[in-house]
């Protein structure tokens, strides 16, 4: 039996996963918190300011022509409105429907002046294209904004912060997609369209001119991150040379290349499959936080190490203990691990368990053949993550992972560094 590949194939596997773990809890969040409501609301009525002074632009026949241009790329017929606003900088913005439920024949997207100047037709297709997809794949429904702001306690649900970081990431991914196939599939006009909206705006003339040198030497920036320790951790948005890496593995991948045909189920799965294999193996070097690898060496030390970070404070809950079982993406019993930590604050303080756990794991791992820098910069990632579940990284908390990370040769500016990538925006 056959089927159309349409949109709906290309969102990344790996959001919807992470969504179906953060929207179990919004309905909680909603309920018993009128704060959040309240937070919520407020930048829902951010954007209306916006709108109620921009300008509607999609009867002009250039915009109106890029519309038809984006449904027809796309295989749809959807009502797109388009309103021009003006910003600073280069920004485009979709409405968030939080307290006004999906209404699909109400499609708004905000640009900024810059989308009309500097941008050609085909890079003006991809960002409408990018901005479409959050609508389409339902990203407006949840208050990620809100949520990392927030202050509440629900039960299991204290790695929600993390899970929205790292689902955040993996909707820019998505749309990037729905940009690509927007713009007819051109590589360069994506990368041109990404770079001038990322970086600020260069001349249309020089970006045009040099549009293959600047990808090329953001493509280098991919492979050269992906062993570094400066550019690699979970913000609102994932990293410039890592979506244009990702956009160049896959566009060649059949999935892409079929859109909009009609093929066999089965094949559709394994196309499938193999596009979200692409992606999947690209993030991973750069945020093992959202797909931890399988092999790694070290792997068995970071619950441990996960433990001796959440106990830096003085105290441990059960529920951190399984905000850390999530992060980490670990086997181990939550009950048993958590009576031992118990168990041992009952005899030792705080900071003597939290100095053995670290002690004990940094001879184990330098005991370890193989080993290699790479390895401790994929553990000082997820350690940081772990820190950063709660929306903030402590003092005490970056402490106990330098005193880890300097018997591995990393200062104390590294750690600053990393953790200044971290932002929750």
């Amino acid at each position: 039996m056959n089927r159309i590949v349409s949109w709906n194939d290309l969102q990344y596997e790996r959001e919807k996963i992470l969504y179906n773990k953060v929207d179990v809890v919004l309905k909680e969040l909603q309920s018993k918190y009128e704060a959040f409501c309240k937070k919520t609301q407020l930048q829902e009525k951010e954007f209306f300011n916006h709108l109620s002074e921009s300008v509607k632009i999609d009867k002009l026949p250039s915009v109106s022509d890029l519309l038809d241009t984006v449904n027809r790329n796309l295989h749809t017929d959807l009502r797109i409105n388009v309103f021009l606003f003006q910003s600073p900088t280069s920004s485009a913005m979709c409405i968030p429907r939080y307290g006004l439920g999906g209404n699909d024949d109400e499609l708004i997207i905000l640009v900024s002046q810059h989308f009309l100047n500097y941008l050609t037709r085909q890079e003006q297709l991809c960002i409408i294209g990018h901005e479409l997809g959050h609508l389409l794949f339902g990203h407006v429904s949840i208050p990620a904004r809100s949520i990392l702001e927030s202050e509440f306690e629900l039960e299991d649900a204290k790695d929600v912060k993390s899970n929205i970081l790292k689902w955040m990431t993996c909707t820019e991914v998505s749309c990037d997609v729905i940009g690509l196939i927007s713009c007819g599939g051109d590589f360069n006009v994506f990368c041109s369209a990404m770079l001038k909206f990322v970086t600020g705006i260069l001349p249309v003339t020089e970006v045009s001119a040099r549009v293959d040198n600047l990808i090329n030497l953001v493509l280098q920036q991919y492979e050269d991150i992906s062993q570094s320790l400066y550019d690699a951790e979970t913000t609102t948005h994932p990293l410039t040379p890592l979506r244009l890496k990702i956009i160049e593995s896959i566009s060649d991948t059949q999935l892409i290349r079929q859109y909009g045909e009609s093929i066999d189920k089965k094949a559709l799965h394994k196309y499938s499959k193999k596009f979200n294999s692409v992606i999947d193996s690209i993030i991973q070097k750069i945020y093992p936080g959202i797909i931890p690898s399988t092999d790694n060496p070290i792997g068995d030390n970071l619950f441990s190490l996960g433990i001796a970070v959440a106990l830096s404070d003085g105290e441990i809950s059960k529920d951190e203990v399984l905000a850390i079982h999530h992060i980490l993406n670990v086997k181990e019993d939550i009950d048993a691990a958590y009576d031992k930590i118990k168990g041992k604050l009952a005899r030792d303080s705080a900071q003597t368990i939290v100095e053995t756990i670290v002690n004990t794991n940094v001879q184990k791992i330098k005991k370890m053949k193989g080993i290699h820098k790479k390895d401790i910069v994929v553990m000082l990632r997820n350690l940081l993550l772990v820190a950063a579940s709660d929306g903030k990284i402590e003092k005490t908390e970056l402490d106990t992972i330098y005193t880890f990370s300097k018997e591995f040769g990393f200062s104390k500016q590294d750690l600053v560094l990393l953790v200044g990538q971290m932002e929750v925006q």
